[in-house]
């Protein structure tokens, strides 16, 4: 198997592998929220949704994509552009809703596979070619050439 395509399987694993740790959090913690501390529903789904996109962006920048990184480290950048990114993962599974559920009037179960994939893969390509490539490769700067940007802490 190349090279390249050895990478992008591992990082397609850990993509996955840190997505479902996410989605456990999320709904863990939902639960937890709402059913054991009776918190209002969208006030727990807020804080539950807060959670799991802390972990999945410390799990996708140390772990999936950490080679990508590069001498710079995590900057403010990257947490934006992984949170616009997290909103169009939104915007795809709300729009296979509206129109499998809502338009068509389909069962939800039929919107369920095309959420599991098509969300996933296109935040996946995202993550790995916008928010966490390596600017000095996208822009042909020298690896010792720094340019101040904020760090992430």
């Amino acid at each position: 198997m190349p090279l390249r395509i050895a990478v992008l399987a591992r990082q397609a694993w850990c993509f996955a592998l840190v997505g479902l740790l996410a989605t456990i959090v999320h709904i863990s913690v939902f639960a937890g929220l709402f059913e054991l501390l009776r918190i209002p529903p969208l006030i727990a789904n807020s804080a539950a949704f807060l959670l799991a996109f802390s972990v999945s962006f410390a799990g996708q920048s140390a772990w999936t994509f950490r080679a990508q990184i590069d001498d710079r480290g995590l900057t403010v950048i990257h947490l934006v552009r992984f949170l616009c990114t997290s909103l169009v993962g939104f915007g795809i599974n709300t729009l296979i809703v509206y129109v499998i559920v809502m338009r068509l009037g389909a069962s939800s179960l039929l919107a369920l596979p095309l959420m599991a994939t098509l969300a996933p893969v296109a935040v996946f390509a995202l993550n790995k070619w916008w928010v966490f490539r390596d600017d000095r490769q996208a822009v042909g700067t020298a690896p010792g050439n720094r340019a101040a940007r904020p760090r992430v802490r």
